[in-house]
Formats: C-alpha cells, structure tokens, sequence
C-alpha cells in the first residue's frame, strides 16, 4: 500500500494529468504528499486539485517552497485546501503568503478542523496578519504552530494569546534561522507572552530566539 507520494521534479500540468491518470480509483492509502516545486502557475494547481480527488485520506501535505515572490493566485490554494478534509499536518513554510495568502487559509479553515500541526516559518507574515490568523474559528485542534522567521513582534502578542486560548497548543515556535527575515520581539514581550501562555496551557512550550 502506497502512503507517502513526493513530487519533486520540475511539474508540469501535464505532467501531473499524466500521474492522475495513471492512478487506479481513489488512493485510500495514500496518507502524505510532499512536492516540492514552482505551483505559481494557474494550470499546475488546476491539475493539482484534479489529482487532490484521488488522494482522499491525505493527512499530511508539504507545500514548502513552492509559491515564489511573484504574484499567483492564492485562491487556489484555499480551493486545493477545501480537497484535503482529514488533513492533520499542513506546512506552508517559505511561501509569500502575506496578509491575503492568510485570509484564503482562514477562508478554508472548516475543511481544516482537523488539524493539529501548522508550519507557517518565512511565510511573509506581520502583526497584523496574526489577528486574521487568530479569527480562524475551526482552527481549534493545533496543538502545534510554527512561525519562525516571519516579522512578528509585540504587537503580536493579543493574537497569539486569542490563538494559544482556543487551541490546545503544547508547541508554539517563534525562533529565527533566516537573518533576512526575523521576527522582533523584545525582551519584556517574551517573558510576558511566556507568563500568559503558561497561565493558559501550563504545558506549553514558547520558543524564541536567544
């Protein structure tokens, strides 16, 4: 039985027909796909969805790096999200999702209540972007969120705090490894988030920087 398919070649739509067509039925096995390509093209997430519907029980999808700096439409990437209901495991790391990339995964958040882990490190993302982060109202089983390296400092705090009260999260990762992107928060930020999440889910774990 096949559990894991890795894409990581250089896709094409066609390319990805092909492998859709080539699939017997719905592949109930398959529980993780991992590619790890340019998806910025309209017609490859197209035939992406297309091949979505085969893979029915996919539990963990890692999309890392595969949406560039140049405009592409985020949209289908909340379309692809709507294909994936039992999904437990997203990563979305080194994606320039900004504000709106944010907004299509809140958008697609009831195909996501199951959800426990969420990998969102250098994905273009500020203060701001946090409080629609912190709306998503189905995103209530994380018990694990990764956001290294974005731009997010104390500003951020009342979001994470509304984030860490309706999630059951033991993880919460806001460490830099990418110099050219860094998250910001002072001293005095992070012992206050840690006393709060700690009066919260005295089991949580708050990484930062040293």
């Amino acid at each position: 039985i096949v559990e894991t398919i890795s894409l990581l070649c250089q896709l094409t739509a066609e390319g990805l027909g092909i492998i859709e067509q080539k699939l017997t039925g719905p592949m109930q096995g398959v529980k993780k796909l991992k590619i790890q390509d340019d998806l910025c093209d309209k017609d490859k997430l197209l035939a992406l969805k297309r091949l979505f519907h085969r893979l029915p029980n996919v539990k963990s999808l890692d999309l890392n790096q595969c949406f560039g700096e140049e405009e592409w439409d985020r949209t289908l990437l909340g379309d692809l999200l709507k294909e994936t209901p039992h999904l437990q495991a997203l990563h979305l790391s080194g994606n320039n999702l900004g504000h709106f990339g944010i907004e299509v995964l809140c958008a697609a958040s009831s195909s996501l209540s199951n959800l426990k882990e969420l990998d969102l490190s250098e994905c273009n993302l500020g203060d701001e972007v946090m409080k629609a982060l912190a709306t998503a109202q189905h995103l209530s089983n994380l018990i694990e969120i990764i956001l290294e390296s974005n731009n997010l400092g104390d500003d951020s705090i009342e979001s994470l705090m509304l984030i860490i009260n309706q999630c059951p999260l033991e993880r919460l990762w806001l460490e830099n490894y990418n110099h050219e992107m860094e998250n910001h928060f002072s001293e005095a930020g992070k012992e206050r988030l840690q006393e709060m999440a700690k009066s919260i889910r005295p089991g949580i774990n708050v990484f930062f920087s040293s």
